[in-house]
Parts: structure tokens; C-alpha cells; sequence
């Protein structure tokens, strides 16, 4: 893990509503997030026909919709602060998915997932620097393969409503038992990719 200094003078501010992202960098980097923000932007009004520009493009929206406020921050702090903004979509086969709009196609998105046809998560993160607005953004793409999820265990789930603002509508968490197989980390999967974001903050000069 990263360690991080105590006069250190440069602020992460956590652009997301997502309490998924939030847990993990509590967990992964405890004590890194200064402040949390949610962007609140429509996703739905950013397109693109890749999966990874994508979700490049809307977690770059979300630090557009948040710069006025980190520079209100910036001067006000007299501190340099990093805005971490964040976005993932599911790519199955040639179908880029978001969050379901309905039960039904939770349930049609659960039901597709077998070993033979796997998943991958398209993981996106942009660091935005305050005040140089200097940004850097990268993507990390993991891979899952689900045994055949039991029809109960889906109504479990859709259920709980959780899936209903997840890309793919699942939670890696609510399928564990039911894991064929993963390549590449868990973190990526989960939304924030904690090797790439270390990475991105030590370039950024957060280190």
C-alpha cells in the first residue's frame, strides 16, 4: 500500500456518489479522501459505441461538472487538491451494459452470465489536478465468468434493489459462490481499480 505523509499538502477529493468506490479506497487507502462529492450528472446524455471511451468520457464528465467547485475549494483551502472521478460499464459480447432500467433486464443480464460467455468490466478513472487542471485517466479491464446463477438466488438479489445502480446488474459481492473465474483484480472489478489508481496518483506527484 501507498503510504501517505501527514504534511503532505495536496487534498483528494472523491468525485462520486458510489458507496462501493468509497469503501474500498476505506479499506484499500484508509485516510486518503479529504472530501466526497457527487457529480450528479446524466450519464445517459454521454454516448459512445466503445466500451472503454465510454466510460472515459463520463467519468471526464463528472470532473467537468465538479471543476467550479474544486477551484471554490482550492482557493479556499490554499492547498493543491486532486479530484478523483470515476466510471464503469460492462461489456458482454458486442452489448455495452450500464445500469438495468427495469427488473426485467437485471433479470435478462443476470441469466446471460455462464462460463462459456463471460464479462468483462471496463473500469475508468480520472485524476484532475487543482488548480493546473492538469488530468491524467487511464482504463483497467478485468474479466468474470459466472456458473449459472439459480433462478432464487437472482430474486435474492434483484430484491435487495443494489443491482439497480450497477453496471451489468450485479454485484461481485452478492455472487462470490457462484464465480467460474477472474482475471484481473477484484478492486476493478468492484468499480475502482486500486493498482491503476496508485499508479495515477504517483504520476500526478500524489505520493
Amino acid at each position: 500500500k501507498l503510504q501517505f505523509l501527514y504534511f503532505i499538502e495536496m487534498k483528494l477529493v472523491l468525485g462520486t456518489s458510489s458507496k462501493w468506490r468509497k469503501a474500498i479506497l476505506e479499506k484499500e487507502l484508509p485516510g486518503l479522501v479529504w472530501k466526497q462529492i457527487s457529480p450528479d450528472i446524466d450519464e445517459k446524455a454521454v454516448r459512445d459505441e466503445d466500451a472503454v471511451q465510454l466510460c472515459l468520457k463520463v467519468a471526464e464528465a463528472k470532473a467537468d461538472k465538479l471543476e467550479k467547485k474544486m477551484i471554490e475549494w482550492c482557493k479556499e483551502e490554499g492547498d493543491e487538491l486532486v479530484l478523483l472521478t470515476a466510471d464503469q460499464v460492462v461489456r458482454h459480447g458486442s452489448e455495452i451494459r450500464e445500469k438495468p432500467e427495469s427488473e426485467e433486464e437485471n433479470y435478462r443480464y443476470l441469466r446471460s452470465y455462464t462460463p462459456e460467455s463471460p464479462l468483462e468490466t471496463c473500469s475508468a478513472l480520472v485524476l484532475t489536478h487543482f488548480p493546473t487542471l492538469r488530468r491524467l485517466k487511464s482504463v483497467d479491464i478485468a474479466k468474470v465468468a459466472f456458473n449459472p446463477i439459480p433462478e432464487d438466488t437472482m430474486k435474492a438479489i434483484v430484491a435487495k434493489g443494489d443491482t439497480m445502480q450497477c453496471c451489468g446488474g450485479f454485484t461481485i459481492e452478492d455472487l462470490t459462490e457462484h464465480i467460474h473465474s477472474i482475471t484481473g483484480e477484484m478492486s476493478s472489478v468492484q468499480g475502482l481499480p486500486v493498482t491503476l489508481l496508485k499508479t495515477l496518483l504517483k504520476d500526478i506527484g500524489y505520493h
